[in-house]
């Protein structure tokens, strides 16, 4: 696996993180998140294959209000 696919990963698993930190289902999530950017199932894919857009990340880590560097820890 690539250094890209294991920040890809990475970031999804802390997406996965931040939701359980924030009590938010992924229902809740697909809503708050979603909602604006693509289908209901999105949030799901991201948590399972990972987020490759920094764009998706920065737009992700304002709703949660954290720094971007949150989803690569």
């Amino acid at each position: 696996m690539t250094q890209k696919n294991d920040l890809a990963l990475k970031a999804g698993q802390n997406l996965k993180r931040l939701l359980e930190e924030k009590g938010w289902s992924q229902e809740c999530a697909e809503e708050n998140i979603s909602g604006t950017l693509n289908n209901g199932r999105q949030i799901r894919r991201w948590i399972k294959n990972g987020i490759n857009s920094l764009s998706t990340i920065q737009y992700i880590a304002g709703i949660f209000e954290v720094n971007v560097m949150e989803f690569f820890k």
